[in-house]
C-alpha cells in the first residue's frame, strides 16, 4: 500500500512568493492560496497515517507505510525550514512576519506528528535528519509561560504540600490538581 503523499507541489511557489518583489497585498493573496493547499496537504497526511494506524490496530502490518510517511515528513521539515530561511533573508515587513508566522504554524502542526509518530512506531526506530533534528526535538516555553509555571508550582506546594498538580508547560496554566 503505497500513501497517496508527495512532497507538496507548491513548495516552489512559496519560496519564490518569498522572494519576489510584487506588493505586500497581492503576495498576501497568494500566500493565503498557497497556504490553504498546505493545509489540505497536511489533513491529507494526517488521514494516511490514521488508516495506517487503523491497518495496525486490525492486525495488518502498517510498518512499511510509516516509513514512507517518515521520509516524506522529514522532506517536507527541510522544505519548511527552507521557506523560513528565505524569508528572513529576502522579505521584508508585514509579509515577512505573517510568512513566518503562517509556515511555523504549519511546522509546528507537523512536528506534532512526528513526535507521536516516533513514540507509537518504536519498533520502527525512526531516525530524524541532522538538519531537522532541532526543529523537532526541541520545545520552546515562552518566557511568561515558564514564570507562570514557576509560580503555580510554588502556589501549589504552599498551598498543598501533598497533592499532585499537573501543568501544562508551554502556557504555565494548572490542568490539575488533586
Amino acid at each position: 500500500m503505497n500513501p497517496p503523499i508527495a512532497l507538496a507541489p507548491n513548495t516552489e511557489r512559496l519560496k519564490a512568493l518569498a522572494v519576489q518583489p510584487n506588493s505586500a497585498e497581492l503576495r498576501i493573496a497568494e500566500l493565503d492560496e498557497l497556504l490553504a493547499d498546505d493545509d489540505r496537504w497536511l489533513g491529507q497526511f494526517e488521514d494516511v497515517y490514521e488508516k495506517a494506524c487503523a491497518k495496525f490496530d486490525e492486525g495488518g502490518d502498517a510498518g512499511e507505510v510509516v516509513l514512507l510517511l517518515w521520509g516524506t515528513a522529514c522532506d517536507r521539515m527541510s522544505a519548511y525550514q527552507s521557506l523560513i530561511n528565505d524569508a528572513r533573508t529576502n522579505a521584508r515587513g508585514q509579509f515577512r512576519r505573517r510568512f513566518i508566522a503562517a509556515v511555523t504554524l504549519r511546522m509546528e502542526r507537523l512536528v506534532e506528528l512526528m513526535r507521536t509518530m516516533v513514540v507509537v512506531w518504536q519498533e520502527l526506530e525512526l531516525e530524524t535528519p541532522d538538519a531537522i533534528y532541532e526543529a523537532v526535538w526541541t520545545i520552546r516555553i515562552p518566557v511568561v509561560a515558564q514564570l507562570r509555571a514557576m509560580w503555580n508550582l510554588f502556589w501549589s506546594s504552599i498551598l498543598h504540600p501533598r497533592s499532585e498538580t499537573t501543568i501544562e508547560l508551554k502556557t504555565g496554566r494548572v490542568l490539575a490538581a488533586d
